[in-house]
């Protein structure tokens, strides 16, 4: 999905060669270009952006490490922490809600739901400060399903990023949505195929 918001004409990073992807969904993933190419790491395992750690002192993710950001700030995350500010947690419809579903429920001015998408957008927010300490990128791009929320939890999530980040590593740090939506992994697979028989890496 990175590979094609950074490289694609209409992508939201398009013109920019240092770019941090992050995608906010039942977990967090991600990618990084740096210079202009994809930064893989070794055994291609770089860019597990939702495993870095957040809060040590809280939480032991579905994969054994304590206090992730994947295990704090995803939409997993929001549902399990609307429930337990609302109470909900033994409720047989537990089960059922989706991180869109709180949402819906702030903009109905639930209580709860506005609390826990708050407190979503400061984790996130902190995520995203640790990556602009590290990277200093142009651009971070915010895809996956939470992406989509209004623009009132994006801002909040830019209010978190800048207020806990170093002003120099900040000052040129863009932090938009994708624009491709959910045909950009399509997208993206395809323009990788293109260029890898093209003989080229990324």
């Amino acid at each position: 999905m990175s590979l094609w918001q950074n490289w694609c004409k209409y992508g939201a990073a398009r013109d920019f060669s240092n770019v941090v992807f992050v995608a906010l969904r039942t977990g967090i993933g991600g990618g990084i270009i740096i210079n202009g190419r994809l930064y893989r790491g070794v055994n291609n395992a770089g860019g597990e952006i939702g495993q870095m750690i957040i809060n040590y002192d809280n939480g032991l993710s579905d994969k054994g490490i304590k206090g992730s950001f994947e295990h704090h700030a995803s939409a997993t995350a929001l549902v399990r922490r609307y429930l337990e500010l609302s109470g909900g947690q033994k409720s047989g419809s537990a089960n059922k809600l989706t991180g869109k579903d709180i949402f819906e429920l702030s903009y109905r001015n639930n209580p709860e739901a506005r609390a826990a998408v708050k407190e979503n957008a400061w984790l996130v927010g902190i995520g995203l400060a640790n990556l602009i300490a590290i990277f200093a990128p142009e651009i971070i791009v915010l895809g996956g399903g939470m992406s989509e929320a209004r623009d009132t939890y994006i801002n909040m999530i830019r209010k978190s990023a800048f207020a806990n980040s170093l002003e120099n590593c900040r000052a040129e740090v863009k932090i938009e949505r994708a624009r491709l939506g959910s045909n950009a992994p399509l997208l993206g697979s395809a323009y990788y195929s293109m260029i890898r028989l093209a003989g080229k890496n990324i």
